[in-house]
């Protein structure tokens, strides 16, 4: 399977992206689209929500009503794990599991398990720092299936 995207090593900033260069992509009905920095972008909405508003098109009543403000999937994961008893959030750090065709971007699972592991290291609040250790698998098309 080839991924157009790829999740960014590090957070992404139009300043430092920038400069990626365009490649060729062949869509499934033979036309071929130039994509550059918006193949990065894309994929890290994830973890960047607050960069919708840059993209073209878009329009901020998408977002009417929207309350809470979003937080990127490595806040969600770490909410819910704070919001469990105390005891159990060791075996919760060591079995994040993704699955879905998020999962085979690549990069996600090392890109989520710094941006975890970054956040239990400067707010140690959120858990014991025994549970540091920090483990996430990405099934593959195969394994999801059965």
């Amino acid at each position: 399977m080839h991924s157009l995207g790829r999740v960014s090593d590090s957070k992404y900033t139009d300043a430092e992206m920038g400069h990626i260069p365009t490649v060729t992509y062949e869509l499934p009905d033979g036309n071929n689209i130039e994509v550059g920095a918006d193949r990065f972008k894309v994929p890290e909405l994830l973890f960047q929500p607050e960069l919708l508003p840059t993209f073209t098109g878009f329009s901020s009543s998408l977002l009417a009503g929207a309350d809470v403000p979003a937080k990127g999937l490595h806040g969600m994961v770490l909410d819910v794990i704070g919001r469990c008893d105390v005891d159990v959030r060791k075996d919760l750090y060591g079995g994040v599991l993704m699955t879905g065709g998020v999962a085979q971007i690549p990069n996600m699972r090392e890109r989520l398990e710094r941006e975890l592991s970054e956040q239990v290291r400067k707010h140690p609040a959120l858990t014991h720092s025994r549970c540091l250790k920090l483990t996430t698998k990405a099934l593959s098309e195969s394994e999801q299936t059965r």
